[in-house]
């Protein structure tokens, strides 16, 4: 997941340097800066998530033979449980950069890498 936000950093790092192009060229880039906001807030979130998962210790307390599987199985439970946590803080700053991606495509600062490249396969 870290891997992951790091990505979604360095493309939210190329909206806001597009998003200052498209100012300076004399667009209104409210929208788009206000999504940026929104992603870079989102970003930070599953950041901190991420982080404090990763911080996170499971232990069972193991009593007896009987209890093992009922003890493992609420540790593992509680695990998925916090990945699942950590993954749709992941997955919302996944969605806020799309939605700077949506802006930005608006106000015509995306171009078609097909055609960028010459590519029209």
């Amino acid at each position: 997941m870290s891997a992951a936000l790091a990505r979604l950093s360095s493309i939210l790092k190329n909206l806001s340097e597009k998003a200052a192009n498209l100012k300076a060229s004399g667009k209104d880039t409210s929208e788009l800066e206000k999504a940026i906001s929104q992603a870079e807030t989102a970003i930070e979130e599953a950041k901190s998530a991420v982080a404090a998962q990763a911080e996170k210790k499971y232990s069972a307390n193991l009593i007896n033979d009987s209890t093992l599987r009922n003890a493992i199985g609420e540790m593992i439970s509680q695990f998925r449980k916090d990945l699942r946590d950590a993954h749709k803080k992941v997955a919302a700053a996944r969605q806020a950069i799309s939605k700077a991606v949506a802006e930005l495509a608006q106000l015509g600062g995306v171009r078609n890498s097909a055609t960028q490249s010459g590519n029209m396969d």
